[in-house]
């Protein structure tokens, strides 16, 4: 070969690289991703004593992964190594544990694994690929980018394959690489998505943490008269519209009426009483009579929603509830306790609030 070609085939080779390094991979039509890797198992000041790659299907349908395999290459590797995946179908919100190599040291095995390998990670930076086959990834392959490619994540600083504008940070024998959200963040950004903190190996008998892709539920206040005089009883009523997918369960009413003289969890019905008209249609109800001392004005009634279902005790919380002649706008927050798992989430729904217009008792 000349001089001339050797610099050609070069040049084609950086220019190839660097196609790879900027192109996100693009993944297979399914919901399962990469949601952890870990590569400091049983490394210098690590507790747990394998490597491990987890898996969280964040769609809203189950998945077979019979068939699929989860492949290893080091931070600019063309060679891969392959651990296949057992027949399992991961349910949505449910995880999957690939256990991979053990070091020298560490102290705690992981949780029983849904899958073995023995592919020794970097601590710090490499690339992970989930394949929707059980075929090895062409040796020479710095990127794979085919339709076979269900997710891929590119850890640590100097890795050239990775969803997005670059890899994850860097991480170390005591830090994973974790997907944010507990696996449901997915902006096809592995340096956004991820971020490193303590390893939090999860299995398929993790408690199931679904992400949220339905609508929070609402509601709207309405008080009969909304002109009162005090000493004098209004019908105050919130009626519920349940949220979807999943459908909101075990909903519950209270008011704050602490500004009437009441409690400030005052329980609302919904069972034809207290004023209620038709018991669970989801308005709830309390006739309330206003003590003769509450100050004249409109009067602001803070609600809160709770809804128990399968997520546990789920407060969704109006902290302003609307006239129904105003127009709602929410906003939706989700609390995760710091280094745990997000059992039970509150969401916030900020809404215009009714008025209740208060006037002194005449006599």
């Amino acid at each position: 070969m000349s001089r001339t070609q050797s610099a050609a085939a070069v040049l084609v080779s950086l220019f190839t690289a660097a196609q790879f390094a900027t192109q996100p991979a693009r993944a297979a039509s399914t919901s399962v991703v990469i949601s952890q890797v870990y590569g400091g198992g049983g490394n210098s000041g690590a507790t747990l004593r394998n490597d491990f790659i987890e898996l969280f299907n964040r769609g809203s349908a189950s998945v077979n992964l019979n068939g699929w395999s989860v492949q290893y290459a080091s931070t600019t590797g063309t060679t891969w190594q392959r651990t296949n995946l057992t027949n399992v179908t991961l349910a949505p919100g449910q995880y999957y544990l690939v256990q991979e190599a053990a070091g020298s040291g560490g102290t705690t095995a992981l949780p029983t694994p849904d899958a073995t390998g023995a592919i020794p990670m970097a601590a710090g930076a490499g690339k992970v690929a989930l394949v929707n086959n059980q075929t090895t990834i062409a040796t020479g392959t710095a990127c794979p980018a085919d339709a076979s490619i269900v997710d891929i994540v590119g850890y640590g600083s100097g890795t050239n394959c990775f969803e997005g504008a670059g890899p994850t940070a860097t991480i170390t024998n005591t830090t994973a690489a974790l997907r944010g959200g507990g696996g449901c963040t997915d902006t096809d950004q592995n340096g956004a998505d991820f971020s490193a903190g303590g390893p939090n190996p999860r299995n398929t008998a993790t408690p199931a943490s679904p992400c949220s892709s339905g609508t929070n539920p609402t509601g709207v206040g309405r008080s009969s008269p909304s002109n009162v005089l005090t000493g004098y009883a209004s019908l105050l009523t919130v009626a519920v519209t349940p949220g979807a997918s999943p459908t909101s369960t075990g909903l519950a009413v209270t008011v704050n009426l602490s500004t009437l003289g009441g409690s400030a969890t005052t329980a609302f019905f919904d069972d034809g009483t207290h004023g209620d008209a038709v018991p669970n249609d989801h308005t709830f109800s309390l006739n309330y009579t206003v003590p003769e001392a509450t100050a004249s004005g409109a009067q602001s009634l803070p609600v809160t929603i709770t809804v128990s279902g399968p997520l546990g005790n789920v407060k969704q919380l109006l902290s302003q509830l609307h006239d129904t002649r105003k127009l709602m706008h929410t906003k939706r927050f989700v609390l995760k306790p710091e280094g745990q798992d997000p059992k039970d989430v509150t969401l916030e729904l900020e809404l215009t609030l009714f008025d209740l217009e208060l006037a002194p008792k005449t006599t």
